[in-house]
């Protein structure tokens, strides 16, 4: 990774704005809110951060610690509805393009936004990866993107 901090949004809390830190997967909140964004966080209080951003024309998927370039040809993204659960939890992976499991979790589905079930349905949309990762790159203010990844409910 080339920078030091990315400005990202929080995908759950709609005016707050992070310093997302690629080499420890970490943040840290913006008292100003930047012009421009890379990018959406995931952050939970028991669970990994997760970070989708963009840098350099590439997009990336950052759980904790761990940085995976996302393409066209892999890492694969899935999530689905528990059987067990009659719906109510989900359970969502990222698998290598050779089914090698990279990261799961299982988790309650959410009343509203679900960051885990937006993922998996835009990254299966053709030429996502391409266009998300040009669009990131160049940056967006943070209210295009929020509407982007979180769009607000009909009234």
């Amino acid at each position: 990774m080339n920078s030091a901090s990315i400005p990202v949004i929080d995908f759950r809390r709609r005016r707050m704005t992070l310093q997302w830190n690629p080499p420890s997967g970490t943040w840290t909140p913006y008292d100003e809110p930047p012009a421009l964004v890379h990018g959406v966080c995931y952050i939970r209080a028991t669970a990994p951060n997760i970070c989708l951003f963009a840098e350099g024309g590439r997009l990336h998927l950052q759980i904790d610690a761990r940085i995976f370039p996302l393409t066209n040809l892999g890492p694969r993204i899935s999530c689905a509805r528990s059987v067990v659960s009659m719906g109510l939890r989900r359970h969502f992976r990222l698998e290598s393009p050779d089914g090698d499991l990279l990261y799961s979790t299982t988790y309650w589905a959410p009343h509203k936004h679900d960051f885990f079930g937006w993922l998996s349905s835009a990254e299966r949309q053709t030429a996502w990866h391409e266009r998300t990762a040009q669009r990131w790159t160049e940056g967006l203010t943070p209210t295009v993107l929020r509407e982007e990844v979180n769009p607000p409910a009909p009234p």
